[in-house]
């Protein structure tokens, strides 16, 4: 695993309740194993379309490629993610996947699920 997790990673999450939604996130190198960036966040599918919400993220990465982040989203509440760091061959430099959870003043049912993001090699 090269460790690379500066850059624009995109990335879906699907909710336990059937709500799916785009994300990206943009990582700054970390620093003594602490993460910080920002993130997006977008509903898309067969729900009603969503407004595109921003939050400042921050994280730890463990030594071992665990990776734990949060962030706080208006209408949203606080979005925990715990996942782990892959290398991949084909599709993209580096994958992060993991579980999400959903706390806070949310006005959706929502409650959390499992995400992926992907850091690409060039810019999609």
């Amino acid at each position: 695993m090269d460790g690379t997790l500066n850059g624009h990673w995109e990335g879906v999450m699907q909710d336990v309740e059937g709500f799916n939604a785009q994300t990206t996130l943009d990582l700054d190198s970390p620093t003594q194993g602490e993460l910080r960036g920002s993130f997006t966040f977008t509903l898309v599918g067969d729900h009603e379309p969503g407004k595109e919400r921003r939050g400042e993220l921050r994280g730890k990465l463990g030594a071992d490629g665990a990776v734990s982040m949060e962030t706080e989203l208006p209408d949203v509440g606080r979005v925990a993610f715990e996942g782990r760091l892959f290398d991949v061959r084909y599709h993209a430099r580096q994958a992060m996947a993991g579980v999400y959870t959903l706390s806070g003043a949310q006005q959706r049912p929502a409650r959390g699920g499992t995400a992926i993001f992907w850091l690409y090699v060039n810019k999609r």
